[in-house]
């Protein structure tokens, strides 16, 4: 049996934390040096963000990273997210 181990409410806070400081500074990188490598990165943390179990269990903040998620994965053409887990929380996908 695997031995999961159960973060502690700040430890997730943490992480989160991290997680958000990092795709803003990703993201502002971007704006001064757009290159693939900065998209593909900021694609990975939106969906860390997007799956994280404080977000999870926030359904606006959720929505709000996968509208990001989205944005950005028609940037790349980096998909990690179904169009079935973007209907499950009721986001609808905008074409431009």
């Amino acid at each position: 049996m695997a031995n999961h181990k159960i973060s502690s409410p700040n430890t997730l806070i943490r992480g989160l934390t991290h997680l958000q400081a990092t795709a803003s500074c990703l993201m502002s990188r971007y704006t001064h040096h757009s290159c693939p490598h900065l998209a593909s990165a900021i694609v990975h943390h939106l969906h860390l963000l997007s799956e994280h179990p404080l977000v999870q269990n926030d359904s606006e903040s959720r929505k709000a990273y996968l509208h990001l998620l989205e944005y950005w994965q028609r940037r790349t053409g980096r998909n990690w997210h179904s169009h079935e887990s973007l209907l499950s929380v009721g986001v609808k996908s905008r074409r431009h």
